[in-house]
C-alpha cells in the first residue's frame, strides 16, 4: 500500500456529456488546480479512468483546509481521501485492513468498482474475497444494509484506490463553460442566490449594483462588496460595477408626481435594466440575472 495521501474526485453531470465531455473535464480540472494553487497547496493532479486523482505533497497536513477548498469548486460531486494499492488481490487485502485499523466500527460492507474490466475478479468477487479476509483477521462482521463503515475499492487501469468516507460537494457544471452573465445584485437574498445558481450552471457572473450614495450610507455598498467576496469563492475572480443611481432616481421622483407616482418603482427598474444591458454589452455577456420571484415586491431585483 502506498502511504501517500490521495484524493479521489468524482463528478456527476459532466459524465453524462457526449463528444464534448472532454471540454467540461478540462474546465473542471483547470478550476480544481486554480482553487488549490490559490491557497498554496502543493499537489499533482491526474485524470484516471473518469475521475481526478490528487496526490498531495508530503508536507500537506491541513486536510480541513483542503476539504473546504474542494467543497467550493463547482462541478465536483464528491471526493474522498484514499490510499493507493497495486492492482493485486493480496495488496488490496492488506490495504483494506490497514485502512480499517484507524476506524471504530463493528459492521462493514465492501463496494468495489472496476473501471478496468481486465481485472481478474468481478466487482462482486472482489467484495467477497476482501470481505472474507477482513472477517478472518478481525472481529468485525459484514452487514450489507446496517453497516457502520463502507469500504469503497476503485480499480483503475493503473492502480487501486480505497477509501471509507465521501465528502459531498456542490455538483453542477464548472464555472466558465456556459459563458458570461451580468447579475443585478442587491443586499437581499434573492439576487445572491440567483447569482450562485447561475455559477452552478457554468456561468461567469459579473455583478452590477445600483446605489444612492450619498443619500444612503456607505454601509450598503460595503455590504454588497462583502456579498460579492463570498460569491467569489465559487468563481475565483469577480468584477463588480457600482453604479451611482441617486441623480437619476431624483429625476424620476420629480417627474412622477400625482397620478404617475405609482410608476416610480417600475421606472427605477426599467432604467436599471437598461443600464445593466449596456454593461452586459461592454462585458460581452449573454444574459441578465435579476433574481426576480413571481409576486415579489422589490425596488431593485
Amino acid at each position: 500500500m502506498d502511504s501517500d495521501k490521495y484524493i479521489i474526485i468524482h463528478y456527476a453531470e459532466i459524465a453524462l456529456k457526449g463528444n464534448n465531455r472532454g471540454f467540461f473535464e478540462d474546465a473542471l480540472r483547470h478550476n480544481i488546480e486554480k482553487a488549490l494553487k490559490r491557497e498554496g497547496i502543493k499537489f499533482l493532479l491526474k485524470k484516471i479512468s473518469g475521475r481526478f486523482v490528487v496526490q498531495l505533497d508530503e508536507e500537506e497536513k491541513d486536510y480541513e483546509k483542503i476539504s473546504g477548498i474542494l467543497k467550493n469548486v463547482i462541478g465536483i460531486a464528491h471526493f474522498s481521501y484514499a490510499v493507493k494499492s497495486p492492482c493485486e488481490i493480496e495488496s488490496i487485502k492488506d490495504a483494506a485492513m490497514s485502512l480499517l485499523k484507524t476506524k471504530n466500527f463493528n459492521t462493514f460492507r465492501l463496494s468495489a468498482v472496476r473501471s478496468d474490466k481486465k481485472f481478474p475478479l468481478t466487482s462482486q468477487q472482489l467484495n467477497e474475497v476482501v470481505g472474507e479476509h477482513i472477517v478472518k483477521n478481525s472481529d468485525k462482521k459484514v452487514s450489507l444494509k446496517n453497516f457502520d463503515v463502507e469500504v469503497v475499492i476503485e480499480i483503475t487501469d493503473r492502480d487501486a484506490f480505497l477509501y471509507v468516507e465521501k465528502e459531498g460537494c456542490i455538483g453542477g457544471l464548472p464555472v466558465g463553460v456556459s459563458g458570461k452573465v451580468v447579475s443585478l445584485i442587491s443586499g437581499g437574498i434573492d439576487s445572491p442566490v440567483s447569482s450562485f445558481y447561475a455559477m452552478k450552471r457554468g456561468c461567469n457572473v459579473v455583478f452590477v449594483h445600483f446605489h444612492s450614495f450619498p443619500y444612503t450610507g456607505i454601509e450598503s455598498i460595503e455590504k454588497i462588496k462583502n456579498i460579492v467576496k463570498i460569491l467569489n469563492k465559487f468563481q475565483f475572480r469577480s468584477k463588480i460595477y457600482l453604479v451611482p443611481f441617486a441623480d437619476l432616481q431624483s429625476e424620476i421622483f420629480v417627474n412622477t408626481a400625482g397620478n404617475f407616482e405609482k410608476f416610480r418603482v417600475v421606472l427605477y427598474r426599467r432604467f436599471m435594466l437598461r443600464l445593466a444591458e449596456k454593461i452586459s454589452e461592454m462585458e460581452k455577456a449573454q444574459a441578465l440575472i435579476t433574481g426576480d420571484a413571481i409576486g415579489q415586491v422589490a425596488s431593485q431585483t
